[in-house]
């Protein structure tokens, strides 16, 4: 089953649905419930959005056996949307290393990190 994971990720597209791809993680703060804060997941087709910290998603994915075939991390929202971390950082990727698939797509944008103080090396 070939997976994408995309990391604060901002809203569901309708879009996501025609990916070539038989499962879809949306992982974004915007995805937690309203009312109480708390962690929410919500199923729409084959695209899983869940309300919860990058970070905690992680074990959350282990526990589930997902294997990522495709990382995506365009815009984490570091400062202007509350992000505290890079998510293409060696930290980051480093703990979600045992997801990744052997070979797997990385899809960011490096120049989103051109005037940030967070060392990205990525080539």
């Amino acid at each position: 089953m070939k997976t994408l994971v995309y990391f604060a990720s901002g809203p569901n597209k309708e879009e996501y649905q025609t990916l070539d791809y038989e499962r879809i993680y949306l992982i974004d703060h915007c995805f937690r419930s309203r009312m109480y804060g708390r962690r929410q997941i919500i199923r729409e087709g084959k695209v899983i959005c869940i309300g919860m910290d990058c970070l905690d998603s992680i074990s959350f994915l282990k526990e589930r056996n997902v294997t990522i075939d495709c990382f995506v991390s365009l815009n984490e929202g570091l400062w202007e949307g509350g992000g505290h971390y890079a998510l293409n950082s060696d930290m980051f990727l480093g703990y979600a290393m045992p997801l990744f698939n052997d070979n797997y797509i990385h899809i960011m944008n490096k120049r989103y990190y051109h005037n940030w103080e967070f060392r990205i090396r990525m080539d």
